[in-house]
């Protein structure tokens, strides 16, 4: 028994972190699921008499998770110089980082008006890809590539929250591959994220299939939109310089 309540005191936290960073909690709500598998361990700990190691190893992925969610919250210099407002539209042309869904969050709740997130990144944190693609499907906005930029990586997770999805005509977006040249870790959790994400079937297909080589696919906006119905609307005036880059 000793053994079992062990290894409950140790996998409930880690289960936890592993669901947070697929993008299936927001900061908050995974405060609160902390807190309550804290108090899980210590009653563990009093009815089964549970060993030390296990609150320990409990409270070492907690603390973890505390660290990573003030991280996400976590930025410097004025919000203006991380995410550009102008008019009813939000820019996010930076790397997306761990603190880029927060960035967004303060800035939807000081400007109300905005109904568009222009996104151009070459990418970055995954987990923060995500988390950006359910805030804004939450908030009912549209999502655009922007002018002349190019959006890869974390940056397409962040447009699949779009309740429309609008790109420019002719330009790729560049997904993950989920196997491609990634080790097995990665590779898994990609494959997490997309289904998070709830990608249309053909994209997954597509995404599935890429050869062993490939860590980012190139698919055009027209694709996207006549097979996949991943892009809503294409946007022939848009410049498309950067997007053979």
């Amino acid at each position: 028994m000793n053994i079992l309540a062990a290894i409950c005191c140790f996998l409930v936290p880690a289960g936890w972190y592993a669901l947070y960073s697929a993008g299936l909690f927001d900061d908050r709500t995974i405060a609160v699921l902390l807190v309550a598998t804290l108090v899980s361990v210590i009653a563990f700990r009093w009815w089964l008499r549970a060993p030390a190691a296990a609150g320990i190893a409990a409270l070492l992925v907690a603390l973890t998770l505390s660290y990573d969610a003030h991280i996400a919250a976590s930025f410097e210099g004025p919000l203006e110089e991380h995410v550009v407002v102008e008019g009813d539209a939000a820019y996010l042309l930076e790397p997306i980082t761990r603190a880029t869904p927060a960035q967004l969050r303060l800035t939807l709740a000081a400007h109300p008006a905005i109904k568009r997130v222009l996104l151009g990144s070459d990418g970055g944190n995954a987990m923060a890809g995500v988390q950006l693609a359910r805030l804004i499907h939450a908030r009912g906005l549209i999502t655009e590539t922007a002018p002349d930029f190019l959006c890869q990586s974390a940056c397409t997770y962040a447009f699949a929250g779009g309740v429309q999805r609008i790109a420019a005509s002719g330009c790729p977006l560049r997904f993950h591959a989920e196997g491609g040249a990634l080790p097995p870790i990665a590779a898994l959790m990609t494959r997490i994220h997309h289904t998070v994400l709830d990608l249309p079937p053909h994209l997954s297909a597509a995404i599935r299939a890429a050869g062993p080589v490939k860590t980012l696919l190139r698919i055009n906006s027209t694709e996207l939109r006549d097979r996949d119905g991943f892009v809503t609307q294409i946007d022939r005036a848009r410049p498309v310089q950067a997007c053979h880059a």
